[in-house]
């Protein structure tokens, strides 16, 4: 579970879909969070043109965190989403970039993720059913899957994600950045 590959490809296609996908996630980041928690960090990739103030990276995998913290330098913290080891308002902001999709209750790891912000949360998701038909098409992964993800366990549409956030935060906003869903919330 790694997106290495996928910020790391040389396919023409590919790179420009991330570099419009991480140009328009890092313009919602924005430069004034000064205490930002990335949880599902990973390797740190998100990060590499701005580092915050005061990053610390959350993944349950060891080896991407040693990778992320090298990579950034931010505080690296191994635990999981669903039981964040910080006090309530810790955060001015909370990211979760390609991290709903993979977790069993995405509700529980955003009252979480709300719990720990005291400003507002960036995430990302795939936007099926395009994120796996462009996987599928453009690699030609996981075509007895319709190029599903064997980790994605959430299928995400827009309107999904703009429930789960509104239940949770008063200014919500989604927006498509294909073949991703972008969204902004605050408290």
């Amino acid at each position: 579970m790694t997106n290495k590959g996928k910020y790391l490809s040389r396919n023409p296609l590919k790179r420009f879909l991330l570099t419009r996908f991480l140009a328009r996630s890092r313009a919602l980041v924005g430069v004034e969070a000064v205490s930002v928690l990335d949880v599902g960090s990973g390797e740190g990739l998100f990060w590499e043109d701005y580092v915050p103030p005061k990053l610390v990276a959350l993944d349950i995998r060891h080896e991407a965190l040693i990778e992320g913290r090298t990579r950034t330098g931010a505080l690296a913290v191994e635990g999981s989403v669903f039981s964040l080891p910080f006090d309530d308002g810790s955060f001015d902001l909370v990211t979760a970039i390609e991290v709903l999709e993979h977790l069993v209750d995405p509700a529980a790891a955003l009252d979480e993720i709300r719990r720990v912000t005291r400003g507002r949360l960036v995430a990302s998701v795939p936007w099926e059913p395009f994120f796996s038909l462009a996987t599928m098409a453009g690699s030609g992964k996981h075509v007895r899957r319709l190029g599903r993800e064997p980790e994605h366990i959430q299928a995400f549409g827009p309107d999904v994600v703009r429930a789960l956030l509104a239940e949770r935060f008063a200014g919500v906003q989604v927006m498509t950045c294909f073949p991703w869903i972008l969204a902004h919330a605050h408290i």
